[in-house]
Protein backbone atom coordinates (compact mmCIF):
# COMPACT_ATOMS: atom_id res chain seq x y z
CA UNK A 1 0.00 0.00 0.00
CA UNK A 2 2.83 2.40 0.86
CA UNK A 3 4.43 1.83 -2.55
CA UNK A 4 1.08 2.33 -4.26
CA UNK A 5 0.50 5.66 -2.55
CA UNK A 6 4.03 6.76 -3.32
CA UNK A 7 3.52 5.96 -6.99
CA UNK A 8 0.21 7.83 -7.04
CA UNK A 9 1.90 10.92 -5.57
CA UNK A 10 4.62 10.59 -8.22
CA UNK A 11 2.03 10.50 -11.02
CA UNK A 12 0.22 13.48 -9.54
CA UNK A 13 3.41 15.56 -9.58
CA UNK A 14 4.24 14.45 -13.12
CA UNK A 15 0.76 15.28 -14.38
CA UNK A 16 0.15 18.69 -12.86
CA UNK A 17 2.83 21.14 -11.69
CA UNK A 18 0.12 23.40 -10.32
CA UNK A 19 -0.61 21.04 -7.47
CA UNK A 20 1.29 18.84 -5.05
CA UNK A 21 4.17 19.86 -2.81
CA UNK A 22 7.13 20.38 -5.09
CA UNK A 23 5.59 21.87 -8.21
CA UNK A 24 2.47 24.07 -9.75
CA UNK A 25 4.23 27.04 -9.26
CA UNK A 26 6.69 25.55 -6.79
CA UNK A 27 8.79 28.13 -5.04
CA UNK A 28 12.27 28.39 -3.61
CA UNK A 29 12.78 25.83 -0.85
CA UNK A 30 9.20 24.62 -1.35
CA UNK A 31 9.00 21.11 0.04
CA UNK A 32 5.92 20.84 2.23
CA UNK A 33 5.70 18.00 4.75
CA UNK A 34 3.13 15.31 4.06
CA UNK A 35 0.28 15.56 6.53
CA UNK A 36 -0.35 12.58 8.81
CA UNK A 37 -3.95 13.61 9.44
CA UNK A 38 -6.49 11.00 8.35
CA UNK A 39 -8.64 12.26 5.51
CA UNK A 40 -11.26 10.61 3.31
CA UNK A 41 -9.68 8.77 0.41
CA UNK A 42 -6.25 9.49 1.86
CA UNK A 43 -4.43 7.70 -0.97
CA UNK A 44 -5.83 10.17 -3.53
CA UNK A 45 -7.01 13.37 -1.78
CA UNK A 46 -6.93 15.20 -5.10
CA UNK A 47 -9.34 12.73 -6.73
CA UNK A 48 -12.37 14.93 -6.15
CA UNK A 49 -11.02 17.45 -8.65
CA UNK A 50 -9.63 14.92 -11.14
CA UNK A 51 -11.70 13.98 -14.19
CA UNK A 52 -9.59 10.86 -14.78
CA UNK A 53 -9.00 7.67 -12.83
CA UNK A 54 -7.52 4.25 -13.42
CA UNK A 55 -6.45 3.70 -17.04
CA UNK A 56 -6.67 7.36 -18.05
CA UNK A 57 -5.04 8.62 -14.85
CA UNK A 58 -1.92 6.53 -15.49
CA UNK A 59 -1.89 7.50 -19.15
CA UNK A 60 -1.89 11.21 -18.24
CA UNK A 61 1.09 10.56 -15.96
CA UNK A 62 2.99 8.75 -18.71
CA UNK A 63 2.34 11.53 -21.22
CA UNK A 64 3.50 14.12 -18.70
CA UNK A 65 6.75 12.28 -18.01
CA UNK A 66 7.42 11.74 -21.71
CA UNK A 67 6.71 15.32 -22.78
CA UNK A 68 8.08 17.21 -19.77
CA UNK A 69 10.91 15.29 -18.18
CA UNK A 70 12.24 12.16 -19.91
CA UNK A 71 11.35 11.94 -23.62
CA UNK A 72 14.25 9.58 -24.30
CA UNK A 73 12.66 7.00 -21.99
CA UNK A 74 9.63 6.97 -24.29
CA UNK A 75 11.48 6.82 -27.60
CA UNK A 76 10.76 10.41 -28.66
CA UNK A 77 12.71 13.63 -29.07
CA UNK A 78 11.39 17.13 -28.43
CA UNK A 79 12.06 20.11 -30.66
CA UNK A 80 12.72 23.57 -29.23
CA UNK A 81 8.99 24.17 -28.74
CA UNK A 82 8.45 20.87 -26.96
CA UNK A 83 6.78 19.02 -29.85
CA UNK A 84 7.14 15.26 -30.27
CA UNK A 85 5.82 12.86 -32.89
CA UNK A 86 2.48 11.46 -31.71
CA UNK A 87 2.71 8.20 -33.66
CA UNK A 88 6.15 7.38 -32.25
CA UNK A 89 5.01 8.07 -28.69
CA UNK A 90 1.87 5.94 -29.01
CA UNK A 91 3.84 3.07 -30.55
CA UNK A 92 6.31 3.15 -27.68
CA UNK A 93 3.54 3.11 -25.08
CA UNK A 94 1.79 0.29 -26.90
CA UNK A 95 4.86 -1.92 -27.26
CA UNK A 96 6.93 -1.21 -24.16
CA UNK A 97 4.70 0.16 -21.43
CA UNK A 98 1.75 -1.25 -19.50
CA UNK A 99 -0.02 -4.32 -20.91
CA UNK A 100 -3.30 -2.44 -20.75
CA UNK A 101 -1.96 -0.02 -23.37
CA UNK A 102 -1.23 -2.69 -26.01
CA UNK A 103 -4.28 -1.51 -27.95
CA UNK A 104 -3.74 2.20 -27.33
CA UNK A 105 -4.57 4.36 -30.34
CA UNK A 106 -3.81 7.93 -31.34
CA UNK A 107 -7.55 8.58 -31.25
CA UNK A 108 -7.65 7.64 -27.56
CA UNK A 109 -4.85 10.08 -26.81
CA UNK A 110 -6.62 12.85 -28.73
CA UNK A 111 -9.87 12.15 -26.85
CA UNK A 112 -8.00 12.24 -23.53
CA UNK A 113 -6.49 15.62 -24.35
CA UNK A 114 -9.83 17.02 -25.47
CA UNK A 115 -11.48 15.88 -22.21
CA UNK A 116 -8.79 17.29 -19.92
CA UNK A 117 -10.07 20.45 -18.16
CA UNK A 118 -6.53 21.23 -16.98
CA UNK A 119 -5.40 21.62 -20.62
CA UNK A 120 -2.05 19.96 -20.02
CA UNK A 121 -1.34 18.90 -23.61
CA UNK A 122 -1.80 20.02 -27.18
CA UNK A 123 -1.90 18.07 -30.44
CA UNK A 124 -1.43 19.57 -33.89
CA UNK A 125 -0.51 18.14 -37.30
CA UNK A 126 0.45 14.73 -35.94
CA UNK A 127 2.55 16.16 -33.11
CA UNK A 128 1.97 16.41 -29.37
CA UNK A 129 3.44 18.55 -26.61
CA UNK A 130 2.91 19.52 -22.99
CA UNK A 131 1.86 23.12 -22.51
CA UNK A 132 3.54 23.58 -19.10
CA UNK A 133 5.39 21.77 -16.32
CA UNK A 134 8.71 21.12 -18.09
CA UNK A 135 11.97 20.34 -16.31
CA UNK A 136 13.95 20.19 -19.57
CA UNK A 137 16.00 23.33 -20.14
CA UNK A 138 16.09 25.13 -23.46
CA UNK A 139 12.46 24.69 -24.50
CA UNK A 140 10.31 27.64 -25.55
CA UNK A 141 6.70 27.02 -24.60
CA UNK A 142 3.85 29.47 -24.39
CA UNK A 143 3.61 32.87 -26.00
CA UNK A 144 4.79 36.13 -24.45
CA UNK A 145 1.67 38.21 -23.83
CA UNK A 146 0.46 40.99 -21.59
CA UNK A 147 -0.97 39.15 -18.55
CA UNK A 148 -4.06 39.96 -16.51
CA UNK A 149 -3.57 42.49 -13.74
CA UNK A 150 -3.53 39.73 -11.12
CA UNK A 151 -2.49 36.07 -11.20
CA UNK A 152 -2.52 33.54 -8.34
CA UNK A 153 -0.19 31.01 -6.78
CA UNK A 154 -0.93 28.45 -4.05
CA UNK A 155 1.73 27.41 -1.56
CA UNK A 156 2.27 26.04 1.95
CA UNK A 157 1.98 28.42 4.88
CA UNK A 158 5.26 27.36 6.47
CA UNK A 159 7.09 28.61 3.36
CA UNK A 160 5.44 32.02 3.29
CA UNK A 161 8.05 33.97 5.22
CA UNK A 162 10.83 32.79 2.92
CA UNK A 163 8.76 33.44 -0.21
CA UNK A 164 8.02 37.01 0.86
CA UNK A 165 11.75 37.47 1.41
CA UNK A 166 13.13 36.00 -1.84
CA UNK A 167 10.07 35.79 -4.10
CA UNK A 168 8.81 32.86 -6.15
CA UNK A 169 11.38 30.80 -8.01
CA UNK A 170 11.22 27.55 -9.99
CA UNK A 171 12.46 24.41 -8.31
CA UNK A 172 12.48 21.23 -10.34
CA UNK A 173 10.62 22.97 -13.17
CA UNK A 174 11.84 25.59 -15.61
CA UNK A 175 9.22 28.17 -14.64
CA UNK A 176 7.10 29.42 -11.78
CA UNK A 177 3.52 28.44 -12.58
CA UNK A 178 0.72 30.95 -12.01
CA UNK A 179 -2.98 30.88 -12.80
CA UNK A 180 -5.57 33.46 -13.74
CA UNK A 181 -8.30 31.26 -12.25
CA UNK A 182 -8.58 32.07 -8.55
CA UNK A 183 -11.03 29.25 -7.87
CA UNK A 184 -8.64 26.78 -9.48
CA UNK A 185 -5.75 28.05 -7.34
CA UNK A 186 -7.96 27.82 -4.26
CA UNK A 187 -8.77 24.17 -4.97
CA UNK A 188 -5.07 23.40 -5.39
CA UNK A 189 -4.30 25.08 -2.08
CA UNK A 190 -6.98 23.18 -0.19
CA UNK A 191 -5.72 19.87 -1.58
CA UNK A 192 -2.45 20.32 0.30
CA UNK A 193 -4.03 19.03 3.56
CA UNK A 194 -1.98 21.36 5.73
CA UNK A 195 -1.67 25.08 6.33
CA UNK A 196 -1.78 26.90 3.03
CA UNK A 197 -1.83 30.39 1.61
CA UNK A 198 -3.04 31.85 -1.63
CA UNK A 199 -0.82 34.55 -3.11
CA UNK A 200 -1.87 37.21 -5.58
CA UNK A 201 0.77 38.31 -8.08
CA UNK A 202 0.78 41.82 -9.58
CA UNK A 203 1.43 40.28 -12.97
CA UNK A 204 0.86 43.28 -15.19
CA UNK A 205 3.18 45.44 -13.10
CA UNK A 206 5.80 42.70 -13.22
CA UNK A 207 5.44 42.63 -17.00
CA UNK A 208 5.92 46.40 -17.16
CA UNK A 209 9.18 45.97 -15.27
CA UNK A 210 10.47 43.95 -18.23
CA UNK A 211 9.89 40.44 -16.87
CA UNK A 212 8.31 38.31 -19.59
CA UNK A 213 5.30 36.16 -18.75
CA UNK A 214 4.26 33.41 -21.13
CA UNK A 215 0.71 32.22 -21.53
CA UNK A 216 0.62 28.41 -21.57
CA UNK A 217 -3.12 27.83 -21.94
CA UNK A 218 -6.46 29.38 -21.02
CA UNK A 219 -5.39 30.22 -17.45
CA UNK A 220 -1.82 29.01 -16.77
CA UNK A 221 1.01 31.53 -17.06
CA UNK A 222 4.76 30.90 -16.80
CA UNK A 223 7.35 33.19 -15.23
CA UNK A 224 11.08 32.81 -14.67
CA UNK A 225 10.63 34.26 -11.18
CA UNK A 226 8.41 36.66 -9.25
CA UNK A 227 9.92 39.35 -6.96
CA UNK A 228 8.65 39.74 -3.39
CA UNK A 229 7.22 43.21 -3.98
CA UNK A 230 4.78 41.70 -6.50
CA UNK A 231 3.22 39.32 -3.94
CA UNK A 232 0.25 39.72 -1.63
CA UNK A 233 -1.46 37.20 0.67
CA UNK A 234 -5.16 37.03 -0.18
CA UNK A 235 -6.32 33.87 1.58
CA UNK A 236 -5.10 31.15 3.90
CA UNK A 237 -6.15 27.87 5.48
CA UNK A 238 -5.66 26.50 8.96
CA UNK A 239 -3.12 23.85 9.78
CA UNK A 240 0.02 23.10 11.72
CA UNK A 241 2.02 25.62 9.71
CA UNK A 242 -0.47 28.47 9.89
CA UNK A 243 1.15 30.37 12.81
CA UNK A 244 3.70 31.56 10.23
CA UNK A 245 1.01 33.92 8.96
CA UNK A 246 1.25 36.02 12.07
CA UNK A 247 4.78 37.06 11.08
CA UNK A 248 3.58 38.73 7.91
CA UNK A 249 -0.05 39.50 8.52
CA UNK A 250 -3.35 37.70 8.34
CA UNK A 251 -4.80 36.27 5.14
CA UNK A 252 -6.41 39.03 3.13
CA UNK A 253 -4.48 41.76 4.93
CA UNK A 254 -2.59 42.84 1.78
CA UNK A 255 0.64 41.43 3.21
CA UNK A 256 3.64 41.81 0.94
CA UNK A 257 7.38 41.84 1.05
CA UNK A 258 9.34 45.10 1.05
CA UNK A 259 7.46 47.57 -1.16
CA UNK A 260 4.35 46.79 -3.14
CA UNK A 261 3.30 46.80 -6.80
CA UNK A 262 -0.41 46.57 -5.99
CA UNK A 263 -2.10 49.86 -6.67
CA UNK A 264 -5.59 49.07 -5.39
Amino acid sequence: MARTRSFQRHLRRQANPLDGTDVVGASASEQAPVSSKPVPNAAMPWAKRRPFSGYRFHLVGALARALRHAPEAYGVTLDREGWADLTTLVEHLRLRARPRWKRLTETEVLELIAADPDERFECRNGRIRSLYGHSIEGLTVGSVECPPAVLYHATSADLLANILRVGLRPMSRCHVHLTADRDYAHRLAEAKQEGWVLLAVAAREVSRMGMRLRRANRHVWLAESVPPLALRVVDGGTGAASPCLSAVGSPGSDSTGDGCLFLD
